[in-house]
């Protein structure tokens, strides 16, 4: 019962990390500029983006907010 509880339970309190649930906050890179669609590399793949806050120039990066059909919706990641 010890193993299965130390094993098994923190395994439900985890965050779901993948279909679209998985994507949302992750960051990428614009490609072709948002204005506001365009496209953007996620974890090596391109993906079609729309922008939520204006239009976003090429090689900034992004974090995905949202998730429509096949395109995600975007915002400009804030400079540290």
């Amino acid at each position: 019962v010890l193993i299965i509880h130390i094993a098994v339970i923190p395994s439900f309190h985890r965050r779901m990390v993948t279909g679209s649930e998985g994507m949302i906050g992750t960051t990428g890179k614009v490609v072709e500029p948002l204005k506001p669609h365009g496209t953007i590399i996620v974890k090596g793949e391109h993906w079609k983006a729309k922008s939520n806050n204006g239009d976003i120039e090429a090689d900034k990066e992004v974090e995905i907010i949202g998730i429509d059909g096949l395109t995600l919706t975007v915002k400009q990641k804030a400079s540290d």
